[in-house]
């Protein structure tokens, strides 16, 4: 199998290098085979002790990259210099004080959450305190609070994500205050939890937007930065920060809650051990879906999983009526994280199935080229969004569809409410960015 894979991601690299295909869109495709490339090129060799994948589920996610190719390239987009004439002016941004409290404010309460959360850990243990995040009752007190932090906290994290990337590769114009609220929020939300997916984020949008670092420079009118020994020290630093927090938050996922030298030194070194396991177990969990065919009794859902997001904002206008509602995301959501399955000898998982789980359960193997064609589709339409007229809203839009797609080898983003959510707050900001460079421009 291991032959087969990288035969049919060098013809796919060659085919696009003969292609017409804009740059940009080229470039985002570059680094979209690469990732799956490596991704199944390295599973196939089955490493530390995880379990052989039958060569039916490797041809299923080939057929995923299949068909998101397929979608992209279908988009109509005319190579021509005619959608590279509107470039856009981003102006520095001038410091906001109502901004800075609010961030302030949301900095104290994530610090809040957070002392009530490592107080969890200590009394109820570290499963369900993990469980509290997505229930009231512990962590917090009313549904309104869960929806607070869903709609509101989960999204703006993935806004961070992407200003912290940008900073990284351009030269940034944002208030020095800006930058401290955006690394002590990233920082404190990524600490809730122990979500190491949160620092996964930040790797691809940097990796993104470095890729692509010369078109977008040239449609933002921004400049690309030159590493001094200052930057870099700062980089470096950001960086063992990071690791440190990660360590930490393997071992308090192991229940320890008495941090010193030598228990981040542990964390560290399981750390290291779960990697492979973290980034290949999808792939096995996904054989084992389909091995004991998981529709059969979660049933198909008819697309409600793939758009759980959209489901739960349903379920919540159903609920103010005064109805009843159970959506996709509470019957698979739900079996997916509870139960425990073998990917490995001596390895358990759960949760993480790939996103091709949603699109199984939506309309069996159908669904798993169905949902990647219409992905590619709305992704080249960002890209063709962004050429033709680029604001910060539409970058983050182009990326946050990527990272998506690149994302799915380890699960699906919009079976969440808060991806949703984003995508709707970066559009109405997309229209108040759009109506601003036009007066500036005028």
């Amino acid at each position: 199998m291991s032959l087969i894979v990288f035969c049919f991601f060098t013809l796919i690299f060659l085919l696009l290098k003969k292609s017409r295909m804009d740059f940009l869109s080229k470039k985002f495709l570059y680094v979209f085979l690469f990732w799956w490339g490596a991704y199944l090129f390295c599973s196939t060799f089955n490493p530390c002790d995880l379990f052989l994948v039958s060569n039916e589920t490797y041809i299923i996610l080939l057929g995923y990259v299949v068909s998101f190719l397929i979608g992209f390239s279908i988009f109509p987009i005319k190579y021509n210099h005619s959608i590279y004439k509107n470039r856009a002016n981003i102006l520095a941004i001038k410091t906001n004080w109502w901004y800075v409290l609010a961030g302030i404010s949301s900095i104290i309460i994530l610090y809040n959450y957070i002392c009530k959360y490592l107080l969890l850990l200590e009394v109820v243990g570290a499963d369900e305190a993990r469980e509290s995040l997505f229930e009231s009752g512990l962590l917090f007190s009313t549904n309104y609070e869960i929806y607070l932090f869903q709609f509101l906290f989960t999204p703006f994290q993935t806004i961070v994500q992407f200003f912290l990337a940008y900073c990284i590769v351009f030269k940034s114009k944002f208030p020095p205050i800006y930058l401290m609220l955006f690394v002590l929020y990233f920082f404190l939300y990524g600490y809730l939890g122990g979500g190491r997916a949160n620092y996964l984020a930040l790797f691809l949008y940097v990796i993104l937007l470095f890729v692509l670092r010369t078109q977008i420079a040239s449609k933002l009118h921004c400049n690309i930065r030159k590493y001094s020994f200052k930057f870099t020290f700062f980089l470096f630093s950001f960086c063992a920060i990071i690791f440190v927090i990660v360590s930490i938050q393997t071992t308090l996922r192991k229940g320890v809650t008495d941090i010193d030298g030598q228990t981040i030194l542990m964390g560290f070194e399981e750390l290291l051990s779960q990697f492979v396991w973290y980034m290949l177990g999808p792939i096995r969990a996904l054989d084992y879906a389909f091995e004991y065919q998981y529709d059969s009794f979660l049933g198909l859902w008819y697309g409600r999983a793939t758009v759980g997001g959209f489901d739960t904002l349903l379920k919540m206008f159903i609920h103010a009526l005064g109805g009843s509602y159970t959506t996709a995301n509470q019957v698979i959501g739900g079996y997916l994280q509870e139960h425990l399955i073998t990917v490995g000898y001596g390895i358990t998982f759960n949760f993480a199935y790939t996103a091709l789980i949603f699109y199984y359960l939506d309309f069996g193997y159908f669904g798993i080229l169905l949902w990647p064609f219409f992905l590619g589709i709305t992704t080249r339409f960002t890209v063709y969004k962004f050429q033709k007229k680029a604001t910060f809203a539409r970058l983050i839009l182009m990326l946050f569809f990527f990272y998506t797609a690149i994302f799915a080898t380890f699960s699906w983003t919009f079976y969440k409410t808060a991806s949703v959510v984003l995508i709707i707050l970066l559009i109405i900001y997309q229209k108040y960015e759009q109506k601003s460079l036009c007066r500036h421009e005028c």
